[in-house]
């Protein structure tokens, strides 16, 4: 990018910014977006690195949640979720606020021969107004976390903001899937989101990528179920229902010959205790999520190691 804006940065009718970003942006897109971004389509920075990864969109739209009539994405962005999210709704109703990322994303849309996505430009809140009740199947939001150049966690924070639209969302659709930041706190979320009953963390290669709400009209359950999806070389998946003060922890007496950091999915959805009970694991301490055993475990959603001795720092004393 930089090579090619120094070379042609004296040509006016070349646009010399435009086309250096793209550039940077398609070298980044091959990682991301593998398949995608063999095609010929175009991306802005800021919208390529806020979009879901290739991986973690097709497994959300493989989700039993994640089929019926219609659907409305209420913050489009560059779109790859609503590319997936096009194979299992007859209808997708995709709307952005930045006219060129519309734009834009329409025109990916044909690029990729899609042809059941409606692109609207303007307010999602004040589409979503003017719709009757049960309009959608699914609505899916993923609230924008960086505005006016800071970057927020809390649902609340984010526009648009889920937790005060809640009860407006539940009556335009039987279901809806907030994508939040992997960085948000999910202890207090059944009190901001009546109709939660779902939460899933989801991580890739060991990363923490995304919290995926999702609530629904015909919540019937009190309990809240957690999973953890780890997507690497396999997929493992914790589940649980959400009980009061959790699974206890199993503390070990000696540091056995292995230690294990469980997955950062499985640390952020609260499911270490789970993990180590399913593998008769211990932990190394009451805060830590560290888990330690005699007994090497292969096939396993954690960072391993072969502990050594260890001894005072200060053995004098």
């Amino acid at each position: 990018p930089a090579s090619f804006a120094m070379s042609f940065h004296s040509r006016a009718d070349l646009p010399v910014r435009a086309i250096a970003e793209q550039i940077a942006c398609r070298r980044k897109a091959l990682k991301k977006l593998p398949d995608l971004s063999k095609h010929d389509i175009l991306y802005t920075k800021l919208s390529l690195e806020q979009a879901s990864g290739e991986r973690t969109a097709k497994y959300k739209s493989e989700l039993e949640e994640m089929a019926g009539n219609t659907m409305l994405d209420m913050t489009g962005g560059l779109g790859i979720d609503a590319c997936f999210f096009s194979r299992r709704f007859q209808k997708v109703v995709f709307i952005e606020r930045d006219t060129v990322l519309a734009e834009m994303a329409s025109g990916n849309f044909r690029e990729f021969g899609i042809e059941n996505i409606a692109v609207l430009q303007g307010d999602s809140v004040e589409m979503l107004e003017s719709c009757a009740e049960d309009t959608f199947d699914l609505i899916y939001i993923d609230p924008a976390r960086r505005e006016k150049g800071k970057r927020s966690v809390a649902l609340e924070s984010s526009s648009p903001d889920v937790v005060a639209l809640h009860d407006l969302l539940i009556r335009k659709a039987g279901r809806i899937c907030v994508k939040a930041s992997p960085a948000l706190e999910t202890s207090r979320l059944i009190d901001m989101l009546p109709s939660l009953y779902r939460i899933l963390v989801l991580s890739v290669d060991g990363e923490c990528k995304e919290v995926l709400l999702f609530c629904s009209k015909e919540r019937v359950s009190a309990s809240v179920e957690v999973e953890a999806v780890c997507l690497g070389d396999g997929v493992e998946a914790i589940i649980r229902s959400s009980e009061k003060g959790g699974k206890p922890k199993t503390i070990a007496e000696t540091i056995g010959d292995y230690l294990y950091e469980p997955d950062p999915a499985i640390i952020k959805a609260g499911l270490t205790p789970v993990l180590a009970e399913q593998h008769a694991l211990q932990f190394v301490n009451p805060t830590l999520d560290y888990l330690t055993s005699n007994k090497e475990i292969e096939r396993f959603p954690a960072e391993r190691s072969q502990s050594s001795q260890s001894c005072p720092t200060n053995p004098g004393k």
